[in-house]
């Protein structure tokens, strides 16, 4: 052994052989390996030029130091444990190590050995250093590839299969979708038809028989049943050797599965009853399904790659797009309506759904468009409007008809009223008038004294006392003719009846204008309910006189928001109502009509008694139905308390209700809130 043969030649040196004779530093530094000679207490001794190369001290820094002079403490520690391991055991000593030397990492294999006297003692060790750092470097390596390599057969995930040619299984490799196949040694030395269901046999032997045939690769798909479930399987064969062929078998049921998910989705989507289209992303046309294609005309060969404003034909603006552009971007979708153009010039509206398909990083790809067509249904739109405006025009009128209706309503109750009103006006018209006659004629005479008086004034001033007593008598006798004092007696009657008269006429002419006026439908105005009922009776008061006694009994209530004319057509049409149903009856004295109005939480209301001939139940029914009148042709329009009940209920969000007994009388109540909405 070398260093056998180094410590002999030290022991010869330490026991004063001829060192120039030996030639042992000569031996010591013609060894390319690093020897270095420590003695007990682990001091150098000595050491070669290779150590000297390799520590990068000279000898002289060397020799006469320990290893905490020129390693580091930590390493130094490990040195000296060593030493003295292989001190205590007197053997051989082989380790490895991992040390810094001028400034490079180094793995290193040290060999030491104890040295001993003639007598055996142990005296210091000898160690040669072999520098292994190229060998660690393949072995890592090696080991980098070789764990590579198994990575990435694990995580392959095909089974593998090695065959001979007489398709004879060589070696296996299990996958991780094959949990349901035995382990490696089921399969080795036995045949592709021993492991194998027939029929995949046979597809196994065809394949490989090929690939050795034509030194090529091949590929089949098969199935196999496990746990009552079917499972594909793709396997591709290639030689790997004249002797040996590689197939790889992977589980693709998954992807079979997902195909004819695929499949069926590429079916829905290409007979699906909507349209849709794909796009790029400068808008270009990729794909379109059957409904888009026999909607518009074209083939998919025809658009594909063109622009898709070319089926819009300009029927969107620039600015259209670009809004819906930046939605998209913004939202990633976009919805509305989009109007485009068919091969043959026919315009279509379509309701369209706009997305974007990303790639799993976010970023956009193309634009997914589903559209529904909207063309009848906006045909319909169209039409509708027009219909709706016509509606809105034929409701205008109507409303228009129904404001004249209700004035006619309201002239019609005048008319039947007017010869009554005219006989009101008559009556103080003709004493006003009769007065007015007797006041002219006072006025003459009265004129004929006062000329009288004037003559007696001037004769006064030119005549004796004889004469002015003899014009007094005169004058005196005179006043007597002309009857002066029944005149001056007879006017202060006189002008009160006419006052009286003119106020009469004036209060008719208050409440027929109040009554009779246009009102404005959707103007509100504070309302005192019992001024209306006395106003109302104003008018009536000729047409009731004569058939009934008026009662009233009205109470304290707050003003409301309400159209006067309105209400006191309602109060007159049913005052009057009750005036036809007791002469109607035919009784032999006045019958009575009896108004009441009071207040109740917030609300005011009115009710009309009469003791006329009343109604049946029948009548109620259908009393505030238009045109239903109980009265003879010609006598009613049958509107009256229709429009009462439209006025009261509709337009005043108050109530008007009934009841009555046939032969013993009717009630009306009117029920009006204090705030009403503004009237339609």
């Amino acid at each position: 052994m070398r260093i056998k043969k180094i410590s002999t030649f030290y022991l010869h040196k330490n026991n004063n052989y001829d060192d120039k004779n030996l030639g042992f530093y000569e031996i010591l530094d013609s060894i390319s390996i690093p020897i270095f000679i420590k003695d007990k207490k682990g001091i150098f001794t000595d050491c070669n030029k290779a150590y000297e190369v390799f520590m990068g001290l000279s000898r002289d820094e060397i020799i006469g130091k320990s290893v905490y002079d020129i390693v580091s403490k930590e390493l130094a520690n490990q040195y000296h444990a060593k030493d003295q391991e292989l001190f205590d055991q007197g053997m051989v000593q082989v380790y490895e190590s991992r040390i810094t030397i001028k400034g490079m990492d180094r793995y290193v294999r040290f060999h030491k050995s104890v040295y001993r006297s003639l007598v055996g003692e142990i005296k210091g060790l000898i160690g040669e250093i072999t520098d292994i750092t190229e060998q660690k470097k393949a072995e890592e390596s090696l080991r980098a590839s070789e764990n590579k390599n198994k990575a990435i057969l694990q995580a392959i995930p095909d089974a593998m299969v090695i065959v001979t040619p007489d398709f004879k299984i060589v070696d296996f490799k299990k996958a991780r979708d094959f949990e349901h196949i035995g382990d490696r040694l089921s399969f080795i030395e036995k045949t592709v038809a021993d492991v194998l269901p027939e029929n995949v046999a046979t597809l196994f032997i065809e394949n490989i028989t090929l690939s050795f045939q034509f030194q090529r690769v091949t590929c089949f798909e098969y199935q196999i049943i496990h746990n009552q479930e079917i499972r594909y399987r793709e396997a591709r064969s290639i030689v790997i050797s004249a002797e040996q062929a590689l197939v790889m078998i992977r589980d693709i049921t998954e992807r079979k599965v997902a195909e004819e998910e695929i499949h069926k989705l590429s079916l829905v989507v290409e007979q699906s009853p909507g349209e849709i289209l794909i796009t790029d992303l400068d808008q270009k046309i990729v794909y379109f399904n059957s409904t888009f294609s026999k909607k518009f005309g074209y083939t998919l060969e025809e658009l594909k790659g063109h622009d898709m404003r070319l089926i819009m034909a300009g029927l969107q603006s620039d600015e259209f797009y670009r809004d819906l552009n930046k939605t998209i971007v913004t939202d990633n979708q976009w919805r509305g309506e989009l109007c485009g153009r068919g091969k043959n010039g026919e315009v279509f509206w379509t309701l369209v759904s706009v997305s974007q398909f990303r790639k799993l990083d976010g970023e956009a790809t193309s634009y997914l468009s589903m559209g529904q067509d909207i063309t009848e249904k906006k045909l319909m739109e169209e039409t509708l409007e027009k219909q709706s405006a016509e509606i809105r025009d034929a409701l205008a009128n109507l409303k228009q008809t129904q404001v004249q209706l209700v004035q006619q309503e309201k002239l019609a109750g005048i008319g039947q009223l007017a010869a009554g009103v005219a006989h009101e006006i008559n009556n103080p018209l003709g004493f006003i008038l009769s007065n007015f006659d007797s006041l002219k004629k006072y006025l003459i005479k009265i004129t004929d004294v006062f000329d009288k008086y004037s003559e007696l004034k001037k004769r006064v001033l030119e005549s004796d006392t004889q004469i002015l007593k003899e014009l007094a008598q005169k004058l005196v006798l005179f006043e007597k003719q002309k009857k002066i004092a029944y005149i001056f007696e007879d006017l202060e009657p006189i002008i009160q009846e006419s006052d009286d008269g003119l106020r009469r006429l004036g209060d008719i002419v208050k409440a027929l204008k109040l009554f009779s006026r246009v009102d404005k439908s959707s103007e509100l105005e504070c309302y005192d309910l019992n001024a209306g009922i006395k106003n109302t009776l104003i008018i009536a008061k000729n047409e009731i006189k004569y058939v009934a006694e008026i009662e009233v009994d009205l109470g304290e209530v707050p003003e409301i928001q309400a159209s006067a004319g309105q209400i006191n057509q309602v109060l007159l049409n049913i005052i009057i109502n009750a005036a036809h149903a007791i002469k109607e009856k035919q009784m032999d004295k006045l019958g009575m009509v009896k108004i009441t109005s009071y207040h109740k939480e917030q609300f005011v209301y009115c009710c009309i008694q009469d003791n006329g001939l009343g109604m049946t139940a029948e009548t109620i029914k259908n009393i505030f139905t238009a045109f239903f009148t109980t009265k003879p042709s010609g006598q009613g329009t049958g509107l009256g308390l229709s429009i009462s009940y439209d006025i009261i209920v509709n337009k005043h969000c108050g109530d008007i209700s009934v009841s009555s007994e046939k032969g013993i009388g009717t009630t009306f109540t009117i029920k009006l809130p204090l705030n009403a909405p503004n009237l339609q």
